[in-house]
């Protein structure tokens, strides 16, 4: 029996909620359990000017986190799953995954009603090569422009006029009780997901077999298995969390639906794979996410992401 359960989290208010939802779970279920906050800055949080994908490296949200588990400082970490590499280091696992929130994008203007009413060449803000991708394809006489920063920090530079709208994530503003600033729920048939968007993940080190009691409460099986799936295709395909794909499983009725999406960073191209089989035949994650990289590599996905 463990006497202190330490969680390891980002600072920011989303990050701090997302750590708190999994804290409330864990005391619901062990009510005498002792759980502290360990607070962490990334390398991610602090370099705010520079796109993510020009500070290079995978797992910019996450490393921190990852080496408080290690050098045993925290005994889990809680993470959204889209900041979470396909590779985790040596000796680290997900021990669990929660139930996915909503995982679209949306825009969010104050002045304009939805992607197709933006006037030409407005200025929209992200900092996802994916979104840009995507917006691009469908409009390619935006401004893309680059939005770092927390929620806040977000909405604040949109309020202040440097943009005609942004793109967040869905379950980030519905987390923090932002949903009256969503605009417009982005269509999932062409703002394809990140793989994880939505799902918050606890990462832990793979000998601590003590903690899997304690965390099997936060374990949705089916959602584990969409995230599975959806993070095999990025691992066949050798891409980062920072690439332009959209990768998303759902489950529906008996079946397991998954559409991938890879683009080049301009919006010019765009080539896509889908999935469609009964979950009872689903050999394992891995096999379901190769069918559908090889698919895209034999399409060229491999020059999109070169």
């Amino acid at each position: 029996m463990i006497h202190t359960l330490r969680v390891a989290t980002r600072k920011s208010k989303l990050a701090l909620w997302q750590a708190c939802y999994v804290i409330d779970i864990l005391k619901k279920n062990h009510p005498l359990l002792s759980i502290e906050i360990v607070e962490l800055s990334t390398q991610a949080d602090e370099c705010l000017s520079i796109p993510l994908y020009e500070i290079g490296g995978k797992g910019l949200f996450v490393k921190s986190l990852e080496k408080a588990l290690i050098e045993n400082v925290a005994d889990i970490a809680v993470h959204s799953m889209k900041d979470v590499p396909t590779c985790l280091p040596e000796n680290l696992t997900i021990a669990a995954v929660c139930e996915r929130a909503d995982p679209r994008d949306v825009l969010v203007s104050n002045h304009y009603t939805s992607i197709e009413t933006l006037p030409l060449g407005a200025t929209v803000g992200t900092t996802s090569l994916r979104r840009q991708s995507q917006l691009l394809c469908q409009r390619p006489d935006l401004n893309i422009k680059l939005l770092r920063g927390n929620i806040n920090t977000r909405l604040s530079k949109l309020d202040s006029g440097q943009y005609e709208g942004i793109i967040l994530a869905a379950a980030g503003l519905l987390r923090l009780g932002f949903e009256k600033r969503i605009t417009q729920f982005l269509d999932l048939a062409w703002s394809v997901p990140a793989s994880g968007q939505g799902v918050l993940g606890i990462e832990m080190n793979s000998d601590r077999s003590d903690l899997l009691p304690y965390l099997k409460c936060l374990q949705h099986p089916l959602t584990h298995l969409c995230v599975s799936v959806e993070r095999a295709v990025l691992l066949h395909l050798n891409a980062g969390c920072e690439s332009p794909i959209g990768s998303y499983a759902k489950i529906q009725g008996d079946r397991l639906l998954l559409h991938v999406c890879v683009g080049d960073r301009f919006g010019s191209k765009q080539i896509e794979s889908k999935l469609d089989r009964a979950i009872i035949d689903i050999k394992s994650p891995q096999e379901a996410g190769y069918q559908v990289a090889k698919s895209l590599l034999d399409q060229g996905a491999a020059l999109l992401l070169a």
